[in-house]
């Protein structure tokens, strides 16, 4: 696996992933005939991974082996198509299929497996090992794994696939899982022996502050920074107020190991499902003291239809020229709604109002404004768990930081942060 250490600049914010979906990957290379696009754009101008778009790029995403049914012989898209090596200016992480797979949507076998292996080495710069997730249990998706211990044993088995096909020499990161501390403390001990890139988080340890601090704790504990580089990755959370705990604890990290390169990342698919499923618009962020979010409109089909009026939204670079119009239309049926074009320029949309508004949050906190300035703009709660983070980690002893971590005060901060 291929990996451009340069293509990620270090002194970048944690990284926020889209989760790219599978049927806007393809459509925008597809060379099926489309109506036209706004001010002179081409089908190419919505891939975001492509240099030289008209709308905007980026350099990172996510793209699941879980959306792919044939890994040997996978159809093009923007991700398959993209330049690699020398010329390459995207990162793109692999997530392995652990959902589809313990949801029924994926039979897996040993075959099956290695195939999945090897389109995450051929496709992506990192990726996730192979795991059959928790929270398939709490969603009751699943029917072949019905507790706990099913899911950790057979991720065990697909561990040792992995490490059997060379993901210790690769990039990969270790699935950490669990709907309980209790659990997360079994799932981290049973894996812990496998030396992969770096760890991606799932479970309590991702949605619980003082959890995701205990498990970075035990990280140092069993010294997996003490190394050249690594990398954490929470997987399915991408909020504002996670964008800016996610960077403090990255830099709190970096100072505590200078000589690690450690590259924090997280992921949704809010802004194509949002599009997609739901026909929702994001629009400018809210930065206020009692909260902190992405506005969202839900989009009047009845109203929008041929409608020349201009896109309202206008925070993204593809909103100067649209019309409502473009994006709701009427088929030859007479039935009213997006057709698939409709569908992904809004989710292009989508996506760039999301990099924006997180971005525009680390602008802000990187300004050097005083506290009581960013209290009249901030949350208070989320400010004083930046505090907690730098103050667990910075303790100059790993004793010092449990103790400091267990204050009453502390995990009281810890707890406020998800109000």
């Amino acid at each position: 696996m291929d990996f451009i250490v340069d293509v990620i600049n270090q002194l970048k914010p944690a990284i926020y992933l889209p989760a790219i979906q599978h049927t806007y990957a393809r459509g925008v290379v597809s060379n099926r005939p489309h109506r036209r696009l706004p001010a002179g754009a081409t089908l190419n101008d919505l891939n975001f991974l492509a240099p030289g778009s008209k709308f905007f790029n980026l350099d990172a995403a996510l793209y699941s082996a879980g959306q792919i049914k044939d890994h040997r012989n996978p159809p093009a898209c923007m991700v398959s198509t993209r330049k690699r090596g020398g010329q390459q200016s995207t990162l793109i992480m692999g997530d392995s299929g652990g959902y589809q797979i313990a949801t029924g949507q994926i039979a897996i076998t040993p075959n099956k497996r290695e195939d999945i292996f090897h389109w995450l080495v051929q496709t992506c710069d990192l990726a996730m090992t192979l795991d059959v997730p928790t929270s398939a249990l709490q969603m009751k998706k699943t029917v072949k794994y019905r507790t706990f211990s099913d899911c950790l044993v057979e991720t065990l088995g697909h561990l040792e696939a992995f490490k059997a096909l060379g993901a210790e020499q690769g990039y990969f990161l270790n699935v950490l899982q669990g709907l309980t501390l209790e659990e997360s403390d079994e799932w981290y001990d049973a894996v812990k022996r496998y030396n992969f890139y770096g760890w991606a988080i799932s479970g309590t340890q991702k949605e619980t502050l003082k959890h995701l601090l205990w498990r970075i704790l035990h990280l140092i504990k069993d010294g997996k920074f003490d190394r050249d580089e690594t990398w954490l990755h929470f997987l399915g959370i991408g909020d504002l107020k996670t964008a800016v705990l996610l960077t403090t604890l990255r830099d709190a990290l970096r100072q505590r190991f200078p000589h690690c390169a450690i590259n924090v990342s997280y992921d949704t698919s809010t802004p194509f499902l949002l599009a997609g499923r739901h026909l929702t618009v994001l629009d400018a962020p809210s930065l206020r003291p009692r909260g902190l979010h992405i506005r969202t409109h839900k989009i009047d089909k009845e109203t929008w239809v041929g409608s020349r009026d201009p896109f309202p939204y206008t925070l993204s670079t593809i909103s100067e020229g649209l019309q409502k119009g473009d994006i709701i239309r009427r088929n030859w049926k007479g039935e009213i709604g997006p057709d698939s074009l409709g569908t992904m320029m809004l989710i292009n949309h989508n996506v760039e109002v999301q990099v924006i508004s997180i971005d525009a949050i680390h602008s802000l906190l990187s300004a050097g404004l005083p506290k009581p300035h960013l209290q009249q703009i901030l949350p208070y709660h989320l400010l004083e768990a930046r505090e907690a983070i730098e103050a667990v980690l910075g303790e100059p002893t790993l004793k010092g930081a449990w103790e400091r971590l267990l204050k009453k005060e502390t995990l009281r901060v810890l707890d406020n942060s998800h109000r």
